[in-house]
């Protein structure tokens, strides 16, 4: 390029630059012109297109994500009473420092500090005899960025960083803008080589962890920062309730890691010793639900797997993630398995309708929900009811009752059957085996927890016979009672949303409490055994799949309690994520929302 080519090329870019420029706030275009004019641009906006609207800096910087910028390539040290100024994040926080850990300043642990004089931005370093013979570069003025300010203090931000002798910033956008802007600013590059700041004894000393912040040495643990969730500490307490299996190891669990109080500068220093202790000799490090900025770039400078996670959560379906495995629940048709009749009657006249209770261990509840199908004003119904292998009574309950009914010539049932499985199969084998019991053409599913109103029965069974050959399910609303224990539970009502292909493809909409036309429960092989739950979700995915539909009775009809002991409550909410992706695999239309 001649010299009138490059004379040009140079006029160009200043008009350029004076376009952008006018664009900006007339304070911010006063404090360029008076303070950068004249200076050389090391990476000029126009090659970067760098906005000329501050505002717009922000979501410009997202494009230098995993890029790389400018390194100083000489060696530097401290002069005189120098002077490191932080921006962004204080001395008391623990990720200041450990980005001081990759300052190319050698030896930067073995400085002393000048206490009187530094401040919560500012750390004075202590004057230090200078070798004569030794041939240095000397810095003593120095900022360590670590944010874009807000629109409204950038003036301040650029006044603090002009006239320093060096900047260093972690992001590599904020490098190329404030180099385009003629400051001496440079990465600070996580590949820099350690200078020793952690190791100083105020970092190291675990009588300081103990007594500044209430923390011990770990060793080969699993660290979890963060609060997980109270599935996740149910799931937690289990594990020390009843012991690790020999090819898990064992969490350590930091509920509180943001609650501490880290207000001095040691206790900064201390905590990012501590953490940089701990992942040096943990077997992998998981930050749940945190909103602290520059955290992932900041941890990966730690030599230890790192994973960021959402709650909810369960330690299981942690470590399968740490191990780059996909946690599925097991998912298999299950034969009903040997079983012994305990009671059967028969009055010979038809069913119109069949009620089907599965019960397990649930000797308590069932008397009530025996108590709301003897009110039903529906006639001429059959009870099917199917112990799972429940180790308490609850099937001589059951057995009583029904005895008691044929006894009083009670003429609302013509038929029951009390059936008990010889070993425990699951929900899903045991509402299968009702369901083989039934004569009905028509069953409504209830869970010995529940129980229905009067007309429960009634009203769906009237919607059902009036509809097409493709209607399969018939859910009605229920009303939730949170029982003691489950005061987290706000829910009102259960099955708000009616039966929608679109909705259900997002989450299940429709409780199991429903009725269910017994030839689609054939059609589709009934129930599916899923490992924690969603059967009921499974089954109505599966008659989907087949071309049924369901619709929605618009009348609150029966109790769903929501205690401690259920199966939603002890298995499906500590397994979200497995079930979803297990769901997934079996439908590929669904669009779970925790793997969304």
């Amino acid at each position: 390029m001649g010299l009138i080519d490059l004379l040009e090329a140079l006029r160009i870019f200043q008009q350029n630059l004076i376009r952008q420029v006018g664009r900006l706030g007339a304070k911010t275009y006063s404090f360029i012109a008076a303070n950068f004019r004249g200076q050389e641009s090391l990476d000029p906006p126009a090659l970067l297109g760098i906005p000329s609207d501050p505002l717009l800096w922000e979501t410009w910087l997202v494009e230098f994500e995993g890029t790389r910028a400018p390194v100083l390539e000489e060696v530097v040290h401290l002069s005189k009473q120098a002077v490191i100024t932080t921006y962004g994040l204080s001395l008391s926080h623990w990720q200041t420092h450990v980005w001081f850990q990759k300052l190319p300043l050698p030896a930067l642990g073995s400085k002393s500090i000048d206490n009187s004089l530094s401040e919560d931005h500012r750390l004075f370093f202590q004057e230090e005899p200078k070798d004569p013979s030794a041939n240095e570069e000397l810095v003593r003025h120095i900022v360590v960025n670590f944010e874009l300010p807000s629109i409204d203090k950038i003036d301040e931000w650029l006044l603090l960083l002009k006239g320093q002798d060096v900047i260093w910033d972690p992001e590599p956008g904020r490098v190329f803008l404030l180099r385009s802007l003629g400051l001496n600013v440079y990465w600070l590059s996580p590949e820099s080589v350690n200078n020793g700041w952690l190791e100083q004894s105020r970092a190291s000393d675990s009588y300081l962890w103990e007594s500044l912040l209430g923390l011990a040495p770990l060793d080969n643990h699993i660290l979890v920062i963060g609060k997980a969730g109270p599935e996740w500490e149910r799931s937690l307490a289990e594990e020390f309730r009843e012991g690790l299996s020999q090819n898990d190891s064992p969490i350590a669990y930091l509920p509180g890691w943001e609650e501490m109080v880290t207000n001095t500068f040691d206790a900064g220093l201390a905590k990012a010793g501590w953490l940089a202790s701990a992942t040096i000799h943990s077997k992998g490090l998981v930050w749940i639900n945190s909103n602290e900025p520059l955290l992932d770039k900041t941890v990966s400078l730690f030599p230890v797997q790192f994973l960021r996670l959402q709650a909810p959560l369960v330690p299981s379906e942690m470590r399968a993630q740490l191990k780059s495995e996909c946690l599925l629940a097991l998912a298999e048709d299950r034969e009903s398995p040997p079983q012994e009749e305990l009671y059967a009657w028969d009055s010979g006249q038809p069913a119109e309708v069949a009620i089907l209770v599965s019960l397990y261990n649930y000797s308590e509840r069932i008397v009530d929900a025996l108590a709301s199908i003897l009110n039903q004003s529906q006639k001429h119904l059959e009870l099917i009811v199917v112990d799972d292998a429940s180790t308490d009574n609850g099937a001589e309950c059951v057995r009583r009752w029904m005895s008691y009914q044929v006894s009083s010539q009670n003429e609302k049932f013509v038929r029951f059957r009390l059936i008990r499985h010889l070993y425990n199969s699951g929900l899903a084998t045991a509402r299968n085996t009702a369901f083989q019991v039934a004569h009905s053409s028509w069953c409504f599913v209830l869970d010995a927890d529940n129980a229905l109103f009067p007309d429960a029965v009634r009203t769906c069974y009237e919607l059902a016979a009036s509809g097409s050959n493709d209607l399969a399910v018939v859910h009605p609303l229920l009303l939730v009672e949170a029982e003691q224990g489950r005061e987290d539970d706000q829910r009102s009502l259960v099955g708000m949303a009616p039966w929608q292909r679109e909705r259900l493809m997002y989450e299940n909409t429709v409780d199991a409490m429903a009725l269910v036309r017994r030839a689609a429960w054939e059609v589709v092989g009934g129930y599916t055994h899923i490992e924690g739950g969603w059967e009921d979700y499974d089954f109505w995915c599966k008659l989907i799949d087949a071309g049924f539909h369901g619709i929605q009775c618009p009348n609150v009809l029966a109790v769903y309690r929501s205690h401690n002991s259920s199966m939603s409550h002890i298995s499906t909410n500590r397994n979200w994520l497995a079930l979803s992706r297990t769901l997934q695999a079996r439908h590929p239309w669904l669009k779970p929302r925790l793997l969304t």
